[in-house]
């Protein structure tokens, strides 16, 4: 009998290790995913001002926030944003475009 509740309490020892254990690691990968997030908002940030960041690529821009790696990169901007890097500069551009278009005075309003 003494040796069923020794190994019922080691049992219940080891259980509660491994259940810190997983807790931590379950809460460093998500802050690492939340830095990554954060990271990836910033380059979003960043690809919103062609004027400063359009000379780049999405590679450089990515770096210069910390990502080091290109597959992390392109696959964690398309699990944010649901988009590529590519096509989501292409929106951007295109939002300046139209923009610029409505800021501008057209023909008839100039005649005005």
């Amino acid at each position: 009998m003494r040796d069923y509740a020794l190994l019922i309490s080691a049992a219940l020892l080891i259980t509660c290790v491994l259940l810190f254990v997983f807790w931590r690691l379950y809460r460093c990968v998500q802050n690492k995913n939340k830095v990554l997030y954060e990271r990836i908002k910033e380059v979003c940030r960043r690809f919103d001002d062609p004027e400063r960041w359009g000379k780049y690529s999405p590679e450089y821009v990515a770096s210069t926030v910390g990502i080091k790696s290109r597959t992390q990169f392109y696959a964690h901007f398309k699990k944010v944003t649901g988009l590529t890097p590519a096509v989501y500069i292409k929106m951007v551009g295109r939002r300046i475009a139209d923009a610029g278009e409505a800021a501008e005075p057209t023909t008839s309003e100039q005649i005005s």
